[in-house]
C-alpha cells in the first residue's frame, strides 16, 4: 500500500510537475526522493539501499528548503489592542505594532539569495516583516497577491496599525526576455500567456497595476528596481530591455496616481556606486545558460555543502551576486539599508 501511494504521488508529479505550486512541490520532493531510493534498494543494488535512501532523503529535504513557502498575509492576526502577531504564535509570543509587506521573487524569499528581509526584521523588532514572494515570480504574478495584502491593510487600518509595503520585482521578466528556454518555463510555470517575451511596455504596465493596487494601502511604498542581470555595466546606447529596464520603473512611478507616497531606488546604480564603476568595467556579463548552471550549483553548494553565498560568489569572481542574479550579503546589505532608511522615514 505504501509503495502504491508513493507511485501514485510520483506519477502525479511527473504528469503535473510543471504546474505544481511551491507548497505542493515542497511536499512531493521528499516523497519522490524516497520513492527513487526504494526502487534502487529493491533491484540491482540492494546492498546500497540504505545509503541510497539516506542520501535521497537528505537531498529531498534540502530541496524542500529551496521551495519552502513561508507565512504570508493570510497567517497574520490583527488584535483589537492595535498589535499584530502570527496566528500560530503562543500567547506569550512577541506582538508587533507595525506591519511591512515585502512583495517580490527569489531576491526576497531568502532561499536562493541573501536573506536581507530577516536582517531588516532583526533591526526593526517592533515591525512585522511579511514576505509575499515566490521564487521565479514575474511582475504579473505579484499582482495576483494584491487582494490578500489589501485585506490585511484593511484590518490594520481598522486597528490603527501602521502599514507599509516594499516592492522588489522584475528580475524574472528580464530573464524571460533574454532566453527562449526560460521564457517557455515561465509560460508553463508562471502563466505568461503572451506569444512574445516581456518588453519595456509590458513590464511598465504590470508595475503600474501593482503600484496602483499597493501604494494607497498604507503610509508609503519603497519601490526597488532590481540590480539587473550580471554585474557588467550596460553599454552606452544599448536599447535592449536588459540595459534600459530602469526606464520602465521610473515611468511606472510617474504614471502612479499616488506617486507622492513612493520612495523609488535604482538598485543597479546603488550596487555600481558600492563596488565602483572602474571595478565593474571587467565584471562578468549575463548569460542565460551560465546563470542556469550557476544557480543549480550554488543551491547544491549552499544547502548541501554549507558554503555561504559570499564564498560561492567570490569563487566566480563576482562582487554582489553569486550566480549573476541572486545576491550575496554584500548586495543584500545594500537592499537592507534601503529598507531600513525607508521604515525609519514612514514609521
Amino acid at each position: 500500500h505504501a509503495l502504491a501511494y508513493v507511485r501514485h504521488r510520483v506519477a502525479g508529479y511527473v504528469k503535473y510537475g510543471c504546474a505544481l505550486k511551491a507548497k505542493r512541490l515542497e511536499k512531493c520532493a521528499p516523497v519522490a526522493a524516497i520513492a527513487i531510493a526504494v526502487v534502487l534498494s529493491t533491484h540491482a543494488i540492494r546492498a546500497y539501499g540504505a545509503a541510497a535512501l539516506a542520501v535521497a532523503f537528505y537531498i529531498g529535504m534540502g530541496f524542500e528548503r529551496v521551495f519552502h513557502v513561508g507565512p504570508s498575509c493570510d497567517d497574520v492576526e490583527v488584535l483589537s489592542d492595535g498589535t499584530v502577531r502570527w496566528k500560530d504564535a503562543p500567547e506569550n509570543k512577541i506582538s508587533y505594532r507595525k506591519v511591512c509587506v515585502f512583495v517580490g521573487d527569489s531576491l526576497t524569499t531568502g532561499s536562493v539569495s541573501d536573506d536581507w528581509v530577516s536582517r531588516v526584521q532583526s533591526r526593526n523588532p517592533r515591525v512585522m516583516c511579511i514576505r509575499e514572494a515566490r521564487n521565479g515570480d514575474l511582475s504579473i504574478n505579484a499582482i495576483s497577491r494584491a487582494p490578500r495584502i489589501k485585506e490585511l491593510a484593511r484590518k490594520c487600518k481598522a486597528s490603527n496599525v501602521p502599514f507599509a509595503t516594499v516592492v522588489l520585482i522584475g528580475a524574472n521578466d528580464l530573464i524571460a526576455a533574454t532566453s527562449k528556454h526560460m521564457l517557455e518555463n515561465y509560460r508553463v510555470n508562471k502563466g505568461w500567456m503572451r506569444k512574445d517575451a516581456p518588453t519595456l511596455a509590458t513590464l511598465e504596465s504590470a508595475l503600474v497595476s501593482l503600484l496602483d493596487a499597493l501604494v494607497p494601502l498604507g503610509t508609503g511604498t519603497l519601490f526597488l528596481s532590481p540590480p539587473g542581470l550580471g554585474e557588467a555595466l550596460p553599454v552606452d546606447g544599448d536599447g535592449s530591455l536588459l540595459a534600459a529596464f530602469p526606464r520602465a520603473y521610473r515611468a511606472a512611478v510617474a504614471r502612479c496616481d499616488a506617486k507622492a507616497s513612493i520612495v523609488s531606488v535604482d538598485l543597479r546604480a546603488e550596487m555600481s556606486a558600492l563596488v565602483g564603476k572602474d571595478a565593474l568595467k571587467d565584471a562578468v556579463p549575463f548569460s542565460a545558460k551560465t546563470f542556469e548552471v550557476c544557480t543549480v550549483v550554488s543551491v547544491l553548494r549552499h544547502w548541501f555543502l554549507g558554503d555561504s553565498w559570499d564564498k560561492i560568489g567570490a569563487s566566480r569572481g563576482l562582487y554582489y551576486t553569486h550566480d549573476l542574479v541572486h545576491l550575496t550579503s554584500v548586495g543584500g546589505e545594500v537592499v537592507a539599508q534601503c529598507a531600513n532608511a525607508f521604515l525609519a522615514k514612514v514609521f
